[in-house]
């Protein structure tokens, strides 16, 4: 437990300092008190050190089947050992007096809740690396088989020598039960709550990197994505109700980092990301990413035809820096492309069962841009974030939340961008696209498209960076046209973080009646990266 240095008032019946529990925790000062406890600053007469003890008020500690969870919880807490968990040292129970406590390491520093309080919002790197190490503790808790259920600012301390850690292990678990805390004590919890536990459901892993989103969220944008007047609203909302766009609130806040933010917020424990160490590396992966410019103004062309739903012009346009595609040479002269696979039908034998040889030959398929004989096969590439891609005279805006249906994994789900009077965008606009940001540097080999509209024409652009023009890509590294399924679209070994899908041509689908308007609307319901 941590040591913040101002106590707050204590309540009736508290333990007196030079109390000494099971005979060698010595009291000192209250240092914290919660729903269910009060914490102590404590010497160990044993081991001589200053710890942390946690004791139960005394109307739990009378409660024999909270009382029986309540030691179970804290035995498998006390099993967690990462140096992003607050250790658990012991356990005290004293039937006589009612006293039941545990001890904790004591931990010298601030609560995040305490750091936010100060100063408001967060850099966007220090909030990125606070979420990212919560991220790490909660994925060795998880593989542990213990599920947080209560994350939140309080329960993240900020160490005096530059650590995160978490807090609360064992005791979330028992808090989560509402009838066994005072009146009001959910008040602060309520935030974070993800909808599952809500609903009353049960939860696993993925409730905690949903709270963990909320932290994030209000790290950065200075409040909570759900905030009503009282208790139960705040509650419900999330079920109902999408959040704010993060960057409505802070626009510079680079558009990576917002999508990572708010596939935690997915209602749907389904639609977040799968493991704490999942949410972890796509933290790390938008670490650096570029903040979003100054919002500019676009003027819009003064047509008659102009599709519906579009936002005003003022939007802050993706990161300005030009991309730097590299692209391994993929063409050879044909007699040595045939010199080359004769080779290596010669010694394929000897060397394509061996790590050795098949990272040769790996290496060989992306020289030539080629399939060969032997060398790793392309695998799936992990998606971080996405987001619209929509330049100049686009208004920047194409249904952004919903470029992660593109990458769910689910078919039944699908990026819809806006509608349009013709084919050709209704001629204010070469195309629309959206990008996909994988979470390493990688060797593209093909991208994999699933649309149900017939006739779409597709590009595909591979960058180190997105570009805010479409000259900024660079050349596109492959094209095709959908037939209303999977199109597959051959990088050729093209290397980058990014990758565009761009849209050329709306294709074949029948228009729709809109607002009084004939609109022709696609969507692109997967998109799938392979390389290496």
């Amino acid at each position: 437990m941590h040591d913040t240095g101002n106590p707050p008032t204590p309540p009736a019946g508290a333990l007196a300092p030079g109390r000494v529990l099971g005979g060698r925790y010595t009291l000192e000062r209250r240092i914290a008190s919660g729903g269910m406890a009060e914490v102590w600053q404590a010497t160990d007469g044993v081991l001589r050190r200053q710890v942390a003890v946690k004791l139960l008020y005394p109307h739990l500690a009378a409660d024999q089947t909270f009382l029986a969870r309540f030691r179970s919880e804290a035995l498998a807490a006390a099993r967690l050992h990462h140096p992003g968990i607050v250790a658990i040292f012991d356990t005290v129970s004293e039937p006589g007096t009612g006293t039941e406590a545990i001890v904790m390491e004591l931990v010298r520093g601030k609560t995040l809740r305490e750091h936010l309080d100060t100063r408001g919002v967060l850099d966007p790197g220090e909030a990125v690396d606070i979420a990212a190490e919560v991220a790490d503790a909660l994925g060795a808790a998880h593989a542990a088989g213990m599920v947080h259920r209560d994350i939140k600012p309080a329960n993240i301390l900020l160490t005096d020598d530059g650590r995160v850690m978490v807090t609360d292990f064992g005791i979330a678990k028992l808090a989560d039960q509402p009838d066994h805390t005072q009146t009001g004590t959910m008040l602060g919890s309520v935030k974070y709550l993800a909808p599952e536990q809500v609903e009353g459901q049960r939860v696993d892993g993925r409730a905690d990197l949903f709270a963990l989103g909320v932290v994030l969220y209000e790290s950065l944008g200075g409040r909570a994505p759900w905030v009503a007047d009282t208790q139960t609203a705040t509650a419900v909302a999330r079920l109902h109700h999408p959040p704010m766009p993060l960057r409505q609130l802070r626009p510079d806040i680079p558009p990576p980092l917002e999508q990572v933010v708010l596939r935690s917020l997915s209602r749907a424990p389904d639609d977040r990301y799968p493991t704490a160490d999942a949410m972890r590396r796509a933290l790390v992966a938008v670490r650096g990413a570029k903040a979003a410019p100054t919002p500019t103004v676009v003027p819009r062309p003064e047509l008659d035809h102009t599709p519906i739903n579009h936002a005003p012009a003022v939007r802050s346009a993706p990161p300005p820096e030009a991309p730097r595609r590299r692209r391994r040479r993929s063409v050879v002269p044909y007699v040595a492309i045939l010199l080359v696979l004769a080779a290596v039908t010669v010694v394929g034998i000897l060397l394509y069962r061996t790590t050795s040889g098949e990272d040769a030959l790996t290496r060989l398929a992306d020289e030539t841009g080629i399939d060969v004989p032997g060398a790793a096969a392309a695998e799936p590439l992990p998606i971080v974030a996405t987001g619209p891609f929509d330049p100049p005279p686009g208004d920047g805006t194409e249904n952004d939340a919903d470029t992660a249906k593109a990458v769910d994994g689910d078919p039944a789900t699908a990026w819809q961008p806006e509608g349009y009077q013709s084919r050709t965008f209704g001629n204010l606009k070469p195309g629309i696209g959206m990008w996909v940001q994988l979470a390493e540097p990688a060797t593209v080999r093909t991208v994999r498209v699933t649309s149900p509209s017939p006739g779409i024409g597709l590009e595909a652009y591979v960058a180190d960076q997105p570009g805010a023009t479409l000259a900024d890509w660079g050349a596109p590294v492959a094209s095709g046209t959908g037939d209303g399924g999977t199109v597959e679209l051959d990088a050729g070994g093209a290397e980058g973080s990014y990758v565009l899908v761009w849209i050329t041509d709306l294709g074949e689908t029948e228009p729709r009646a809109v607002g009084g308007q004939s609109l022709i609307f696609v969507e692109l319901a997967d998109i799938e990266v392979l390389g290496r």
